[in-house]
Formats: structure tokens, C-alpha cells, sequence
């Protein structure tokens, strides 16, 4: 049966997998909802009756890019003078 590997560093995940007779393939998804390097999902889901030599997909959280800084506009009229 497949190993629930959901919440895992992908190096825990893999080592699981590994030694339950599987292979392991690794995509990415970029998240910021779960730290970096967690499992997020797998393929196929846990409990699932697979042959040994297998492969089991899973997905890996990588840090999305930070939201760019708003620009700042500069003030599109001119400052009072003083006479």
C-alpha cells in the first residue's frame, strides 16, 4: 500500500517511499501556504494498493515569488514657488 508521505520534507518522502519498494517522482508547485520543500500532494493517494517498482508523483511546495513593491508615483504637480 502506499504510504500517506502529505506534510513530509520531500527527503522524508522519498526515503518512505523508497523503502516501501516505490519509485519516486518529484514535481513542484509553487506555494506559499506550506513551507518550502513540504509534501502538498501524491499521486497515487495513500492507502492505494501499488506493485513494488512503482512510481509515486509527488508534489513539492517551492516558495511563489514575493508580490512586487507597489511603485511609487511622484507627485505630478509642482510644489508652490515662494515670490
Amino acid at each position: 500500500m502506499v504510504p500517506d508521505v502529505r506534510g513530509a520534507t520531500q527527503a522524508d518522502a522519498i526515503a518512505e517511499l523508497e523503502s516501501s519498494g516505490f519509485r519516486v517522482l518529484v514535481t513542484k508547485s509553487k506555494t506559499n501556504e506550506v513551507p518550502p520543500g513540504t509534501v502538498v500532494k501524491q499521486s497515487p493517494i495513500a492507502g492505494v494498493k501499488a506493485k513494488n517498482g512503482s512510481t509515486v508523483t509527488i508534489t513539492v511546495a517551492e516558495a511563489a515569488p514575493a508580490p512586487s513593491p507597489t511603485p511609487t508615483t511622484p507627485p505630478t504637480t509642482a510644489p508652490p514657488t515662494t515670490p
